[in-house]
């Protein structure tokens, strides 16, 4: 069991550079949409890190991403970039899912929850 609060405690760091690197990402596709589509951009409720950020515009980011929709727009520095984006969720999620296991199992083997 130390092994994996020992794994646990390593992603942690991980989680915190993981959700750094997502902004960077998030900022840097809503400034290629905004500038080379503005018309998809608009479409998406013209979102952004701070402004106009709620769950419409992060729906339609999440949609945007996951049913590639960057395809539709033939756009190969943006599909790359959509591309990390969806591994880099996929990691951030896998990471993540592994710490709360870790804790719920060390919660139920010391007669926690």
């Amino acid at each position: 069991m130390t092994l994996v609060l020992a794994i646990a405690a390593l992603l942690m760091p991980v989680l915190f550079l993981g959700a750094i690197m997502w902004l960077f990402l998030v900022a840097r596709l809503f400034k290629r949409l905004r500038l080379d589509h503005p018309a998809k951009f608009a479409d998406m409720g013209e979102p952004g890190l701070l402004s106009n950020n709620n769950l419409q515009t992060t729906s339609a980011l999440l949609s945007f991403i996951l049913s590639r929709e960057d395809r539709e727009l033939e756009d190969a520095a943006l599909s790359r970039l959509t591309s990390r984006m969806r591994l880099l969720l996929a990691a951030y999620l896998a990471c993540f899912l592994y710490v709360i296991g870790s804790i719920v199992a060390m919660s139920l083997s010391a007669g926690g929850f």
